[in-house]
């Protein structure tokens, strides 16, 4: 660790500070939307490889940032809570690359999201996936999922995923329908599981169907692209 430190210790001074150091009028990842605000971090045009990352390495500071804050308002009262989304959750947890020695880095990779989301209600932090493909997920990424919201899945991977997941057979013969209908859901309509209740009746799955929006995409002057 000390020579790591050392050799990153040039960039703090001259040209290189210049370069990688803090611009005039940043702000730190963990205050961008504090308090009482949402950010959206988007990778752009990036390589995917890269856009997974950065963004793996900033929702890595903001989860230990969290720790540090929690850890040093014990007693305090301090009610600052963090939301973490991830969209395209395969990519980001998961790993991006090419070829054999790219395995050993995604389960890594894996590890590192997986003791996150077990260990992240302690510290007031709440972690959430959006995937096209659950399957692909790491399982225990999965299992610590306890708020479910289901779409219409083709792959009979994912079905059998998201059968186990609502407390049902995903072998069983009885429930073939409950699969059968994941298989069919329309567009706007999600079997939804809300499994953070101390009640049994309030974590049986229903159908919902959701509102859509009537707002076009913002362009990056709405959003605010720095």
């Amino acid at each position: 660790m000390k020579g790591l430190l050392l050799r990153l210790k040039v960039f703090r001074y001259g040209q290189l500070a210049g370069m990688y150091g803090r611009g005039e009028g940043s702000i730190a990842i963990e205050d961008l939307a504090y308090p009482d605000g949402v950010a959206v971090l988007e990778g752009g045009t990036m390589p995917e490889y890269g856009k997974a990352a950065i963004l793996g390495l900033i929702s890595w500071h903001l989860y230990n940032d969290a720790i540090f804050r929690a850890r040093e308002s014990i007693g305090q009262g301090d009610g600052r809570r963090l939301f973490l989304v991830y969209e395209e959750a395969n990519k980001i947890i998961s790993g991006v690359g090419e070829g054999a020695r790219e395995e050993n880095a995604r389960r890594v990779t894996s590890d590192i999201y997986a003791t996150m989301f077990r260990d992240a209600g302690k510290y007031g932090v709440w972690m959430g996936v959006i995937a096209q493909s659950p399957s692909e997920l790491p399982p225990e990424i999965v299992s610590s999922c306890n708020n479910l919201f289901i779409g219409r899945l083709k792959n009979p991977k994912d079905r059998d995923l998201a059968v186990a997941a609502l407390a049902r057979s995903e072998k069983g013969f009885w429930y073939v329908q409950v699969a059968n209908h994941i298989a069919r859901l329309e567009v706007g309509r999600f079997v939804v599981l809300l499994g953070l209740s101390r009640d049994k009746k309030d974590v049986e799955p229903m159908l919902v169907e959701t509102i859509p929006l009537p707002a076009a995409v913002p362009g990056d002057e709405a959003v605010g692209m720095w």
